[in-house]
């Protein structure tokens, strides 16, 4: 899992923001851990709650089930249950809400599956739309999927174009600062 998410953040242009996705995440981890240590301290007493046991076993059928069909997005959504079950164990709940933030925010970096025909299906409706527009002002256009021709000129409509890509990062970014307004 970690090598594919590593592969994908250096070829894929839909997230090649990851690394400062994980970098944020891993600096509000780290501040967590901070705070605990200097101001509450670890559990003095380990009562293992029954949600602890289903997260894991949660997390155990989703990473058994993304080997299984090849979909990284239920080995980071395992990873993730994991990491949380183990704190759970750890910390209790009462610190829930402090840490689970870093780790549900590791899952805006995770590869979405058939991001790319959805991209490519947003890519036709973006050039349908242009077809459209110009075709309404009177301009003669004709287009061929995602080719747009005028008389003297031909286009296509990118993946760039489609939106997704800055769609994930703004996501990405709005959830961060989002984290720090502390909006109830």
């Amino acid at each position: 899992f970690f090598q594919y998410l590593i592969q994908t953040w250096r070829v894929d242009p839909f997230y090649r923001h990851g690394w400062l996705a994980v970098s944020c995440s891993l600096i509000l981890y780290l501040k967590f851990l901070y705070e605990v240590r200097v101001f509450r301290g670890i559990r003095k007493t380990l009562t293992i709650s029954p949600l602890f046991f289903i997260l894991l076993i949660l997390a155990a059928m989703l990473f058994i089930g993304g080997a299984y069909t090849s979909l990284p997005m239920a080995g980071g959504i395992s990873f993730v249950l994991w990491m949380i079950g183990l704190h759970f164990f750890a910390f209790g709940d009462r610190e829930w809400k402090t840490y689970s933030f870093p780790f549900l925010y590791f899952l805006t970096v995770v590869p979405l599956p058939y991001l790319g025909e959805i991209s490519g299906l947003l890519q036709i409706l973006v050039s349908v739309l242009a077809q459209k527009f110009f075709y309404f002002f009177g301009y003669p256009i004709a287009r061929e999927g995602i080719a747009l021709s005028f008389p003297h000129a031909t286009f296509q409509i990118a993946a760039d174009c489609a939106g997704l890509k800055s769609w994930l990062v703004l996501f990405s970014v709005a959830l961060f600062f989002i984290y720090f307004l502390k909006i109830r």
